[in-house]
């Protein structure tokens, strides 16, 4: 019998065998086996590889014959890369699992080996469902919709749960100290290497916020805390195939964090929607926003409160592409970013609320 914890190193292992223990090992498969396999390579991501898996089984039994397996790439070893799949591990196995309903695609197996720094992801199939949009195109109004009401219902799960102050003793003023000097460092190398070509006001900016950070950190510990993405752009959510039925699935958990739920809102509309879209729309879907929290029983949280915060965490953005290009992250990848995220800093008067 396959070793059900064995984590899977690439395509060559991912057998019937295999499949058929790690079903077994947590509980959804209780009779039978995996008869037949097949294995389609599906998607190509930065970090991992995607396979569709169809399955038959040698009795009726009540559960899929087709998933989706998120295999690590091995060539693709750091300690970024280790501290990613350590977290969407984590997610997976801890934080998904005691939540009603979450709008994240359903994990049937998760693995992860410290030692090799390799993990595997046995995910249900969305593919005749949902579709995700493809980068870089900007996602059309009604998907944008469906991903406000999937991080509204993520966050208002979490909205300052109990479970989650021990954070807020854990930022403490050495705390703040070290990041906040990570932060200007990072944004001193990134302007001795690019500064020259920015234009003036948004370099004014960057250093706004950087001077600001310890300011903007404090901010962090006090505001209602919840379980936020960390990277909450449009292609990381699965739009439901027709728009009048079905809920928008939130992908990509390497990067979830315990912040203020206005966090991924920027990320989705002010760091990555195009600057007339971001504009077009920005007003009507921080109202759903606080309209969707509402419904789900989060009290004392106004469209006033939502604007300010929203503000502050836009400014908080404003750093993100110099940490994207701290990376490694091509130019043509983190330059429109930087513009969407710094016409959005202007436009809402954000240095207001630092």
């Amino acid at each position: 019998m396959a070793d059900p914890n064995r984590v899977i190193a690439d395509r060559r292992q991912i057998s019937a065998a295999w499949l058929t223990a790690a079903l077994r090992a947590t509980g959804v498969l209780s009779a039978g086996k995996v008869k037949t396999l097949s294995v389609e390579p599906l998607r190509r991501k930065a970090l991992s590889d995607l396979y569709q898996l169809q399955v038959t089984y040698s009795e009726p039994v009540a559960i899929p014959t087709s998933f989706v397996l998120k295999l690590a790439r091995r060539t693709e070893i750091s300690s970024t890369t280790n501290q990613r799949r350590w977290k969407e591990h984590e997610f997976y196995t801890q934080v998904a699992p005691v939540m009603d309903a979450p709008p994240v695609p359903q994990a049937f197996v998760a693995a992860y080996d410290a030692d090799t720094q390799r993990s595997h992801l046995l995910l249900e199939d969305l593919t005749t469902t949902h579709w995700g949009i493809p980068a870089p195109f900007p996602p059309t109004p009604d998907q944008l919709r469906g991903a406000v009401d999937s991080l509204a219902q993520m966050h208002a799960q979490w909205w300052a749960h109990e479970d989650l102050t021990s954070v807020t003793v854990e930022r403490d003023g050495a705390w703040i100290e070290a990041k906040s000097v990570g932060a200007q460092h990072r944004l001193e190398a990134f302007l001795e290497d690019v500064g020259a070509y920015l234009p003036r006001a948004m370099v004014s900016a960057l250093k706004i916020v950087a001077a600001a950070w310890p300011i903007i950190l404090q901010h962090t510990a006090v505001m209602p805390l919840t379980v936020v993405h960390g990277d909450a752009h449009p292609w990381n959510f699965l739009s439901p195939s027709a728009t009048d039925t079905g809920r928008t699935y939130l992908l990509d958990w390497e990067g979830w964090s315990i912040e203020p739920g206005p966090h991924d809102l920027a990320s989705l509309i002010a760091l990555h929607l195009p600057v007339g879209e971001r504009r077009a729309q920005e007003d009507e879907l921080l109202e759903r926003y606080v309209d969707e929290l509402r419904d789900r029983g989060v009290a004392d949280y106004d469209l006033r409160r939502a604007r300010d915060d929203y503000r502050r965490a836009v400014a908080r953005r404003m750093l993100s592409p110099a940490g994207l290009w701290s990376r490694g992250t091509k130019t043509h990848a983190w330059w429109p970013a930087l513009e969407h995220i710094t016409a959005a800093y202007h436009d809402l008067r954000c240095e207001e609320v630092l």
